[in-house]
């Protein structure tokens, strides 16, 4: 039984081999004393590795400890990092789109500009122009004024020595009358004389003295006409000079209303031909056939009356063909009792 144990068949071996060879044994225990050795430096070797390991995993142990009881505060800093990083970003963004709204503005004003240039060069133009239709304006008023107040004198003074002549015409003619009756000796005749003397002194007197008062009336109401006229005219002029009148400085664009030029210089301009057109329509209503002053009376400038003050009216027909009336019945009295200065009209 102790034949077959393992150990005893390997001990018998080992000990048949080594008393073989017992060289060859002493130099294989020698190889495993050499073994033996570089084993057990390895093994202290990798006791001072694992020494050394164990220290760096408890260093790293105790950071980590460490770092995890720091984590929360850390945390805390870098949310409160994030945040400010966050609200630095919309604040960027705000600006951003401040910056693009500026840069549009500033596109925007400059474009408004120039168009204002432009319309500064309209409106410097329409103020030219409009200052030509004043001044012209004027030289027609003045020019009207001139003419027809000599126009007016003229025959302001031609009527009074027309109606003078007439007066004495007339007196002749009932001298004559007088004289002839003072030789008649018939009842019926100098009934005739009478009555046509007195017709004489109701129609033909009568009208001149009429003639004369409604001439007399008519220049005392048509010159406060012709005032009320001229200070429509000097209104005129005056809201013209003021509505074209501007300041360069005062057509800025920040926050104030910028005005539309050319439509202002446009209603400058139609404001001024209203105006003209009004003053005209005045002047043709004065003498329509309807006012309540009789054409005798439509004439706006006596002989004493200034011509520097008033603008003299248009002729009147009414009157031109009473005038001419007058001439007729002056005519037909020439005719009748020649010699007389009826040729005055």
């Amino acid at each position: 039984m102790a034949n077959t144990c393992p150990i005893l068949i390997e001990a018998q071996k080992l000990a048949h081999k080594v008393s073989a060879d017992p060289e060859g044994f002493l130099a294989y225990m020698g190889g495993l004393e050499i073994e033996n050795r570089r084993l057990t430096q390895t093994t202290e070797d990798l006791t001072k590795r694992n020494d050394e390991l164990r220290s760096i995993i408890d260093r790293a142990h105790e950071n980590f400890v460490r770092g995890f009881e720091a984590q929360p505060a850390q945390s805390r800093e870098l949310e409160n990092r994030v945040r400010a990083l966050e609200t630095e970003v919309r604040q960027l963004r705000k600006e951003r789109v401040l910056y693009e709204q500026t840069k549009d503005l500033n596109r925007i004003l400059e474009e408004k500009n120039a168009l204002l240039k432009d319309e500064h060069k309209e409106l410097v133009l329409a103020k030219a122009q409009i200052n030509d239709i004043a001044a012209g304006a004027s030289e027609l008023a003045l020019s009207f004024h001139q003419i027809s107040s000599g126009t007016l004198d003229a025959f302001n003074n031609h009527c009074a020595h027309a109606v003078s002549r007439a007066l004495r015409n007339i007196g002749k003619v009932r001298g004559a009358m007088k004289e002839q009756m003072e030789h008649c000796q018939d009842e019926t005749a100098r009934a005739n004389y009478l009555g046509l003397s007195a017709l004489i002194a109701q129609c033909v007197e009568g009208s001149l003295l009429k003639l004369v008062l409604g001439i007399d009336q008519a220049i005392s109401a048509t010159q406060v006409q012709f005032k009320e006229i001229q200070g429509k005219m000097d209104g005129a002029v005056a809201s013209l000079d003021s509505e074209i009148s501007f300041d360069n400085s005062a057509q800025t664009v920040g926050g104030a209303k910028i005005p539309s030029i050319p439509a202002k210089a446009d209603s400058c301009k139609s404001e001024l031909l209203i105006k003209v057109e009004e003053l005209f329509s005045d002047q043709d209503t004065l003498f329509d056939s309807s006012s309540s002053v009789s054409d005798s009376e439509q004439f706006h400038c006596s002989p004493t009356s200034s011509a520097d003050e008033h603008y003299p009216p248009p002729q009147s027909r009414g009157l031109a063909e009473r005038i001419r009336e007058e001439a007729a019945a002056a005519d037909l009295l020439d005719k009748e009792f020649p010699g007389f200065e009826l040729n005055g009209l």
